[in-house]
Order: structure tokens, then C-alpha cells, then sequence
């Protein structure tokens, strides 16, 4: 058993555990206090992110891509399940944030076993089809910035004429009459050309090269004119030496031998001590280098190397495994296309018929057949519909409950005056005491399947063909889908089979009893008619011609509204985890998330549930997200890292951006329809508004008038409300000043992610990151006190002033004189700080988003009760 099938095994286990664990809660129907809850669902939760991280790794190195897309339908359950436990713990603690330090410790863990990474990678397709999208955006905008001359067509074959006219004021020579001799004796010879890419790649190649060369002659004429200099005044000091020597302007003294001795033995100890210094400063640096006490400056880069050749290897294995199943599923149709179709197409009639028949003698008529939206027959055969004897005891309790509802019905008009009053009163108490109770859950099911797909076709398979394509699971997939196909054909013929029998029911019937009724009959077919055309014509609004969305894209491009956007991932997040929150949180003290817990939150916001239509059909639906922080905090890169993570398609709706354009109610609605339809039809895709609280701004600035920034602020929740579980879009929105917005800013966004003042944990480790880049920067700079002194500045500042302080002549005296805290600390001091006043209102911006006004009632109830517990006396 190779050790991806053996971590498959244990993932499969670990999902199993969890489902059981999950059907006893969903089981548990007693409801429970708040803090009940949490103990109860935590410790889930937790397991499902060690299982998604478990799954996300085994995504990307299995090679076989059946047991890739059995990993992904798991993967796309787990993730769902754990989203909607995160949404569930969000709901109790009243905080996006958890830290459950006590059972890490119990289930012997770090906060590494359950960080989730990057899981989406792409497939070759994917990745494709994100080049051709970055491609085709790159051209349209070079055409728009540097568009072709406007040529007359006249002009152009009026030019061509004369170019093909030979010249009549001046013979041609011998040596041009051979030359166009050839070329009409070998007019169009195919000349030999090279693919685009191999021609942009070996021009690339060729200007590395020229340029490494250049950068190497440029080296060494700089290093022999330096030796040439040093030379020369070397030669020129000897000179003036012994000139001085010989005109008796210096006078030699001699020294005696015992003096001369005393100080050759004073040099040599003063050498030998440095050196032997010396040695031991360079042993002792490597002995703290080995033990990680201190960084080196230079990385054996080998393993990393090695990594990145392994991971491209196993893509080319995974697409050429992906091309042989897609042979095998080519060869498999043809084979079981044509010859299965109409034998099934006898065992659906015959079956159906059988339930005619069956309905018939039982009641004496038909059932309504099952709508075309609802699945058709396929719900007659998988026993979701009535059968004849359920049918008749529902009767029966219609009855009864319609005869024992006239006799209640008149006590309870005596009763209602009086228990008006009762209910309102009870209504507050019936909350409180209710405590929580289970949600239903819409990923258990599909979880289930899924485990059950992998007992029947993988479980017991054996290992030595486990790495070859599994026929039978084609086959069965082709036929399921054959039948699927055959069902849709026969369903029109069976319901007009079924109006026909109904007809002739209906007459057979009609002199007998002239109230007869039954449940087939078509009382109702008209109404069904009106919906379905409604539908059809909603349906006929929303499908669009490709070449229209494609119209679409390049306007939208034009506008400046979708660009392309720099590399960014969230693995370059810098930022430390909070280590005391956990004992905060239990005592209730007021605490506070750090940079570190912001990655792990986009990633369950924001990347997770935008990375697959299935997990954003499964997770809990989030349509709009705020990300709030101080100006130069790092908003912008969480953006584009989110982009970057899941290849989405970026539309920029800043004020900014519109400014000047789509002017008027009329273009706006047609901005809004078209961003609609390219964000639907390219997903996944993120709707940007930088300045996110600028559309609900209380007063506008003077500087902000032109952009109307409040253009947009009636269609954007609208926007919002359209997006629907399986579209794969976001509004994200950038707010640097959410203070200065209106109440209506809060609703229109779902969830805010503040990012928080940068603390002493993060701007250590992010001055040892940048500066022990720097080989002569001491192993030994004192990174505790400026990172002490340096604490509320963004880490975007500090790189700055870090680079701005090593330049490269700073760089090339630092061996001669070490860098000191004190340049960075008055390069940092250079910058302009953030006024007072703007640091108070961002900290208080939580407290008034809907989540942060929860938390300060609950903890207020909560240290109420602390302070006076119920038997304690006034």
C-alpha cells in the first residue's frame, strides 16, 4: 500500500469518527446552555480543520485522478461541515475568532495541525484557461493604450501598388537583378518558424544571459581598475618614502634588539588573541546557527528546489493519468452508447406502466406524476412518492383531523383573549430557556454518500490495480447517465400516456358520481401551465449568448473595471498568533485578535467557500465581507492574495475607478446587469470596492465629490441579495475610515475583518525575516528593543524604512560599520504618523458592528453574573 492510499485510509476513518460524532449531536435533541454548546462543538470543529488540512495535502500529491475526484467530493463535505460549526461558534461566542488552547494541549497538537494551506490547487485546465483569461485582459488593454493608426484601406493598396512597381528612374544593378531573380523563381518558400512561447521563452533566455554577462565584464572592469588604483598608490607611497629618506627629510631610528623583540611579541599577541576571538564568535554562531538561535543570511535553497521538481512531477502525472480516464470514458460511451439506450428506454416504460397499474387496482385511479423539477420518475423509483395504502390512511386522518378541528375550534376563540396576554410574557422566557439545539445540516447526507462511494468501489479494491483506471466506475457512471437521459424521454411520453388515461377515467366515472375527484385529475393544469412558462421565460432572460458575455468582458475591460492583478498569497501574510487569549477569554477580560489569526480567517471567509461550486453550494452562504484596518495595513495585498489563491476574476467598482463613466440611472442598472452576468459566467469572481464605506459616507470630502462615490449604494444591496449558493461570488469591500458610514454600511456587509495594530510578537519576527537577509547585518542585533520601540507601525512602514536605511553604499560599509536600532528607529520616525484621534475610532469600530455589539451585551450578562451569583445577598 503506497503512503497516499494509507493517508487516504486514515482520512477516510477520521471522516467516518466525525459523522458518527455528528449524527449522536444532531441526535441529542435536548437543548443546551451556551457554554454546553461550545464544549460540545469545538472540539468537532477542531477535527474537521485537522481533517481538511489532512485532505488538502493528500488533494495535491495523489496521482490517480479517480481517487482525486473521490478526495474532492470529501474534501468539498468537510469543508462545508466545518464552516457551518464555525458559523454555529460565531453565533454563541459572539466572535469570528477561537482559541482553544486546552484542547490543543489535550489532543496533544499545535496550531500547525490545524492551519488550513492553500487546498484549490489547479488543474492543468484551470491553469490554462487563468493564462488565456490574464492573456486576453493584457492584449485589450494594449490595444486600448496603444491603439493601430487610422490607415485608409485606399491608401494601403494604393502603397502596395507602388511597392511592387519597379522603379523606372534608375536601372537596377547585376546584383539586385539576382536578387529579385530569386525571388521570382522561389516566390513563397515556406520560411521555418518557432511557436510564440518558444520564441518569447528563448528571448528570455538569451537576454538573461546577455545581461549575466554584462553585469560580470561590468564586475570585473570595476574590481581591475580598483587593484590598478591601489597599486599605483601604493608604488607612489614607497616613492615618497625613500625620495624623503635620501634628501634626510625623515631620519631612521634604530632600535635595540630586546625593544624590537618586546614589540613583535606585542603584535603577535594582539593578532593571536583577535583571531582566536575571532574563530570563536564564527564556532559559536554556527552552533547557534544549527540549534535555530539565530538566522543565517544565506539558505541552502536544495530541498526547496527538490520540492518544487517533485510537485511539477506529480502534475504532469496527474494530467497524463486525467487523459487515460478520459480515454477510457471516450471508449466506454462509444461502446455502451447506443446498444443499452432503447432496452432501457422498455425497462423505465414497463415500470412505470407497473405503477399505473398498481395505483389503478389499489384506489380505483392514477397519482400525479412527479414533476419535471422535482426529478421526474426517478422519485417513483427510489420510493419518495405515496404508494396506494399511505395514500388511503392520509385520507383517513384528514378526516378525523378536519372533524376534531370544528370541536376545537370554538374553545379556542373563548381561550384566545386570555392567552394573548400569556404568550408575550412566555415568549422572552421560551427564548431564554430554550438553550441550543442542532441545526439541520445540508452536508451530512452528501458526506454519507460520499463514504458510502468509497466502501463499495474502494475499500475493498485490491492494491496491486490500485493505481491503474477503474472500468467499472466509468462504466457505471455511463450508465447511470444514459438513464438519466433515456428517463427525460420517457417521462414526456408516460404524462401523456397518463392525460389519456385520465380522460378516459374521467368519462367512465362521470354519470356514477358526479363529484369524483381524484388527485390526477387536470383542475390544476392550468396554473402549473402559468409557472412553467413563468420559469421558462425567467430561465430565457438569465441564459445570455456567449459572444453577448463576451461583449461584456471587453466593455468591462475598457472601463478599467476588470484588470489583472499582482501576485500576492496569503503564506507572505506576516503576523504572530495571540498566546494569552485563551486565559482572557475564560476569566472575561476584554482581548484582543492578533495579525496572525487574520490568515486563518480569510481563509475561512473568503478562499474556502469561493474555491469550488460544490463548497459554495455546501457552506453556509456569505455574499459580502469588509475588510477594515488603518491606512497601509496590508488591505489591499489580503485582496489580491485572494484572488491569487483561487484564480478569481477581479471587478473593481471603486469610486475611483467609475469615475466619468456609466453616468446616469439608466448605465448604472446596466453596469450592475453586466457585472452580474461576467461574474457569474467567469467564476469565481470577487466584486472590489476599495473605500468600501464610501458609498454610505455621512458627508462627503471635498476631494471625494468628483467620484460620486454614492452612486452606487442603492444597487449594490441589491447586488448582494442576488448572489445565490453555487455562483462563487463575493463583494469585497476595503474600509480604511468605516467610522465616518452610516448605519445602513453595517447591514450591507455580512461579516468585518478588522486588522489590528501590529504587536511586539509579529514586528520581531518580521525585522528577523528582513534583516537577517543582509549577510553583514550582526546575527546578534538587538531585534527585541526596536521591535519594542517599533510596535504600531505597519509592517508595509517599517520594510520601507528597513529599505530605505540599507541602500547599497549602507550595504557595502556594514562590514566596517554595523548597522544600530537607532538609523531604522529615525528613518521609521521620518514618516507621517497616523493622527491620535483616527487610532481611537478604529478601536472602537468593532464594538459597533452587529457581531461586536453582541459580545459587549453578552459579557456584560456574563460578568454581571460573576459579580452576583444568584445566591449571593443583596
Amino acid at each position: 500500500m503506497s503512503a497516499s492510499d494509507k493517508s487516504w485510509n486514515s482520512a477516510q476513518q477520521k471522516a467516518e469518527e466525525l459523522l458518527v460524532s455528528d449524527r449522536q449531536i444532531q441526535a441529542d435533541e435536548a437543548p443546551k446552555s451556551r457554554h454546553d454548546a461550545v464544549k460540545t462543538i469545538l472540539p468537532i470543529y477542531i477535527k474537521y480543520r485537522n481533517l481538511v488540512q489532512q485532505l488538502a495535502h493528500l488533494y495535491d500529491k495523489m496521482i490517480h485522478s479517480q481517487k482525486r475526484e473521490q478526495i474532492k467530493r470529501l474534501l468539498d463535505c468537510a469543508v462545508g461541515r466545518m464552516l457551518e460549526y464555525k458559523r454555529e461558534i460565531v453565533k454563541l461566542t459572539c466572535s469570528d475568532y477561537e482559541w482553544p488552547d486546552d484542547l490543543l494541549i489535550q489532543m496533544k497538537w499545535t496550531p500547525d495541525d490545524i492551519q488550513i494551506p492553500p487546498i484549490f490547487s489547479y488543474t492543468a485546465d484551470r491553469k490554462k484557461e487563468l493564462e488565456d483569461r490574464k492573456k486576453v485582459i493584457e492584449d485589450l488593454v494594449d490595444k486600448l493604450n496603444n491603439p493601430e493608426p487610422d490607415v485608409d484601406p485606399g491608401d494601403r493598396l494604393q502603397s502596395a501598388e507602388f511597392s511592387s512597381v519597379p522603379s523606372l528612374t534608375r536601372a537596377p544593378s547585376m546584383v539586385r537583378r539576382r536578387k529579385s531573380m530569386k525571388s521570382i523563381i522561389t516566390p513563397n518558400l515556406p520560411i521555418p518558424t518557432e511557436p510564440e512561447e518558444v520564441r518569447i521563452a528563448r528571448e528570455k533566455a538569451d537576454d538573461l544571459k546577455k545581461a549575466f554577462s554584462d553585469a560580470i565584464s561590468l564586475i570585473q572592469r570595476h574590481e581591475r581598475a580598483r587593484l590598478g588604483r591601489v597599486v599605483a598608490t601604493t608604488i607612489q607611497r614607497d616613492r615618497d618614502y625613500q625620495r624623503k629618506v635620501k634628501f634626510g627629510d625623515i631620519e631612521l631610528k634604530k632600535y635595540k634588539r630586546e625593544v624590537k623583540e618586546s614589540a613583535a611579541t606585542t603584535i603577535q599577541r594582539t593578532w593571536r588573541g583577535f583571531r582566536a576571538r575571532k574563530l570563536l564568535a564564527e564556532r559559536r554562531e554556527k552552533t547557534e546557527m544549527s540549534m535555530g538561535m539565530i538566522l543565517p543570511s544565506r539558505t541552502d535553497k536544495t530541498v526547496f528546489e527538490e520540492d518544487l521538481r517533485n510537485q511539477l512531477r506529480i502534475q504532469e502525472l496527474q494530467e497524463e493519468f486525467r487523459t487515460a480516464v478520459h480515454g477510457t470514458i471516450a471508449r466506454e460511451r462509444e461502446k455502451y452508447g447506443e446498444s443499452k439506450r432503447l432496452g432501457i428506454i422498455d425497462d423505465i416504460s414497463e415500470e412505470i406502466r407497473a405503477w399505473f397499474q398498481e395505483w389503478l387496482v389499489a384506489v380505483g385511479h392514477f397519482d400525479v406524476y412527479p414533476p419535471e423539477q422535482n426529478g421526474g420518475s426517478v422519485l417513483i423509483v427510489t420510493g419518495q412518492t405515496l404508494t396506494p395504502e399511505e395514500f388511503l390512511v392520509k385520507k383517513l386522518e384528514e378526516k378525523d383531523k378536519a372533524e376534531k378541528g370544528k370541536k376545537e375550534k370554538d374553545k379556542k376563540d373563548e381561550k384566545k383573549g386570555s392567552d394573548k396576554e400569556k404568550s408575550e410574557k412566555d415568549k422572552n422566557k421560551s427564548q431564554e430557556e430554550k438553550g441550543w439545539t442542532p441545526p439541520e445540516s445540508r452536508v451530512l447526507q452528501p458526506m454519507a454518500d460520499v463514504q458510502k462511494d468509497f466502501l463499495v468501489n474502494w475499500s475493498l479494491r485490491d492494491e496491486n490495480l490500485s493505481q491503474t483506471v477503474n472500468a467499472d466506475i466509468i462504466r457505471e457512471e455511463i450508465l447511470c447517465e444514459l438513464q438519466l437521459e433515456a428517463r427525460k424521454t420517457v417521462d414526456e411520453l408516460m404524462r401523456l400516456e397518463l392525460d389519456r388515461m385520465n380522460d378516459a377515467l374521467i368519462k367512465d366515472h362521470k354519470n356514477d358520481d358526479p363529484k369524483f375527484q381524484f388527485p390526477g385529475m387536470k383542475k390544476g393544469k392550468k396554473k402549473k401551465q402559468k409557472k412553467e412558462k413563468k420559469g421558462k421565460k425567467k430561465k430565457e432572460e438569465e441564459v445570455m449568448n456567449k459572444d453577448e458575455v463576451d461583449e461584456m468582458f471587453r466593455e468591462l475591460v475598457a472601463a478599467g473595471i476588470i484588470r489583472n492583478y499582482p501576485e500576492a498569497r496569503l503564506g507572505d501574510w506576516w503576523g504572530d498568533l495571540s498566546y494569552q487569549n485563551f486565559e482572557a477569554q475564560r476569566d472575561r477580560k476584554d482581548y484582543q485578535h492578533k495579525l496572525g489569526e487574520i490568515r486563518s480567517l480569510i481563509m475561512e471567509t473568503c478562499v474556502l467557500p469561493l474555491g469550488s461550486k460544490e463548497a459554495h453550494t455546501l457552506a453556509p452562504s456569505l455574499r459580502s465581507v469588509c475588510i477594515a484596518g488603518l491606512p497601509r495595513t496590508g488591505k489591499t495585498f489580503l485582496a489580491h492574495a485572494i484572488a491569487n489563491e483561487i484564480g478569481a476574476l477581479l471587478l473593481d467598482l471603486t469610486p475611483s475607478v467609475l469615475a466619468g463613466q456609466y453616468e446616469g440611472k439608466e448605465n448604472e442598472k446596466r453596469l450592475m446587469k453586466m457585472i452580474n452576468t461576467v461574474a457569474k459566467n467567469y467564476p469565481p469572481s470577487i466584486v472590489l470596492i476599495d473605500g468600501g464605506e464610501k458609498p454610505w459616507l455621512k458627508k462627503i470630502p471635498p476631494e471625494e465629490r468628483e467620484n460620486q462615490p454614492k452612486r452606487l449604494a442603492k444597487l449594490l444591496p441589491k447586488f448582494i441579495k442576488g448572489i445565490k449558493p453555487g455562483d462563487q461570488t463575493l463583494v469585497l469591500g476595503l474600509a480604511s475610515e468605516p467610522w465616518k458610514a452610516t448605519k445602513k454600511f453595517y447591514k450591507i456587509y455580512e461579516t468585518f475583518i478588522t486588522i489590528p495594530v501590529s504587536d511586539y510578537n509579529s514586528v520581531y519576527l518580521f525585522y528577523q525575516d528582513i534583516l537577517m537577509k543582509y549577510h553583514y547585518v550582526s546575527r546578534h542585533f538587538d531585534v527585541s528593543a526596536l521591535a519594542k520601540l517599533s510596535v504600531g507601525y505597519s509592517l508595509d512602514v517599517i520594510r520601507e524604512a528597513v529599505e530605505n536605511v540599507l541602500n547599497l553604499r549602507r550595504r557595502i560599509r556594514l562590514k566596517f560599520d554595523p548597522l544600530k536600532p537607532e538609523e531604522i528607529l529615525k528613518e521609521l520616525q521620518t514618516n507621517q504618523t497616523i493622527p491620535p484621534k483616527m487610532v481611537d475610532d478604529f478601536a472602537k469600530f468593532p464594538t459597533k458592528t452587529p457581531l461586536g455589539r453582541k459580545w459587549g451585551k453578552m459579557m456584560k450578562q456574563e460578568r454581571a453574573a460573576i459579580d452576583n451569583p444568584p445566591g449571593k445577598k443583596k
